[in-house]
C-alpha cells in the first residue's frame, strides 16, 4: 500500500484524530492553530470556518 508521510503542517489535524484526549488538548492549545494550511479544492468549507 503507497504511506503518504503526514506533514508538521497538518498536525493539529492528526492529534485531533488520535483519541479523544489527545482532541481535547488539541483543541485547547491555541498555539497549534495560529495558521492552518489547508486545500481550498477538496476543504473549502473549513477555510471559511477558520
Amino acid at each position: 500500500p503507497h504511506f503518504v508521510r503526514p506533514s508538521v503542517k497538518d498536525a493539529p489535524l492528526l492529534l485531533c484524530q488520535i483519541c479523544r484526549r489527545w482532541r481535547a488538548i488539541a483543541l485547547t492549545t491555541p498555539q497549534l492553530w495560529v495558521s492552518l494550511n489547508t486545500d481550498q479544492v477538496h476543504h473549502p468549507g473549513l477555510v471559511e470556518l477558520w
